[in-house]
């Protein structure tokens, strides 16, 4: 995990970025967050194979990639949620899934 110092940016597709945004999210706005800190890695098939293990769940395809230290794919976001409240407990530190504002601030 890693700090990311808050700040105030513009979140969504601004008239400066022109046709470089990927989706038409307007109006964009001024958004401020505080300190947060995020994964600094894709979470692993090693990592969520663990957690399937662990849960008893089935385990997503790797649609034939291969598993190990790729990044898990074939997800749902209920899925990633439910890892995140599993590694917590594992743990005893508090995981969650970054809000749109956290992840946006940190793409950027």
């Amino acid at each position: 995990m890693v700090l990311v110092q808050g700040g105030t940016f513009t979140m969504g597709c601004t008239d400066e970025q022109g046709s470089d945004c990927f989706y038409s999210e307007k109006p964009a706005h001024r958004v401020t967050l505080s300190n947060y800190y995020i994964s600094k890695y894709e979470v692993t098939f090693d990592q969520y194979d663990a957690f399937c293990d662990a849960t008893g769940r089935n385990k997503p395809s790797d649609n034939g990639w291969g598993r190990g230290r790729r990044p898990v794919i074939n997800v749902t976001w209920h899925d990633a949620v439910v890892f995140c409240e599993w590694l917590s407990r594992e743990t005893g530190k508090l995981y969650r899934l970054p809000t749109a504002a956290e992840w946006e601030y940190t793409a950027r």
